[in-house]
């Protein structure tokens, strides 16, 4: 993770068949990115919705985005 330099960080997963994010891939990330760093998910499930804390997110620095209730993540088009 020290390689990974980067303030946004895309989330894909609905954790459905691997239960992802791991929780230590997220520390690993905060300890070498932070601060302000931005988790941007594509779903939010009880696999991501830790990290939506409001004391984590103030004593890491960091920032959560979730799509809005019903709506979609964010789409990348890697075809372009």
């Amino acid at each position: 993770m020290e390689k990974v330099v980067s303030k946004h960080i895309l989330v894909s997963s609905n954790g459905v068949r691997y239960k992802h994010p791991e929780e230590p891939v997220i520390a690993k990330l905060l300890k070498h990115n932070a601060p302000d760093m931005v988790f941007h998910f594509n779903y939010r499930t009880k696999f991501n919705e830790m990290w939506d804390d409001a004391d984590l997110k103030r004593e890491y620095a960091y920032e959560t985005r979730y799509p809005e209730d019903g709506g979609e993540g964010i789409t990348v088009d890697l075809m372009q």
